[in-house]
C-alpha cells in the first residue's frame, strides 16, 4: 500500500463543491521519514567516535555566538558555478 494511502483524509466543501485533501505530515516527521530512509539506504549513518571528538573540540574552542556567526556566512556562500552546473558540465 502506498504511504499517502494510509495518510487520513479530510473532506473541503468549499462553493457547493467538495474535494478530499489530505493533511501535510508535520516537518519533523519529514525528517524522521527522510533521515530513516537514508539509513536504510546505507547513506547515512552515526558519526564516529574520532568525528565527534572533532566535534567536540571544534565546539570548546569557539563560543556559541561565534559558531552561529560563522554558520550564518557558510550558508550565504554561493558555489560559481553551481554544484548542479558542474554535473551537467561533468556530462557532456
Amino acid at each position: 500500500m502506498a504511504p499517502s494511502a494510509m495518510l487520513p483524509t479530510t473532506k473541503i466543501e468549499k462553493n457547493s463543491k467538495s474535494r478530499t485533501v489530505s493533511p501535510n505530515p508535520a516537518p519533523q516527521d519529514k525528517r524522521e521519514k527522510i533521515l530513516s530512509a537514508l539509513q536504510k539506504a546505507g547513506l547515512l549513518g552515526d558519526p564516529t567516535p574520532e568525528m565527534r571528538q572533532v566535534a567536540e573540540s571544534y565546539d570548546a574552542r569557539h563560543p556559541p555566538a561565534a559558531r552561529k556567526r560563522l554558520l550564518a556566512e557558510l550558508r550565504r556562500l554561493r558555489l560559481k558555478p553551481s554544484l548542479s552546473e558542474t554535473i551537467l558540465q561533468n556530462r557532456e
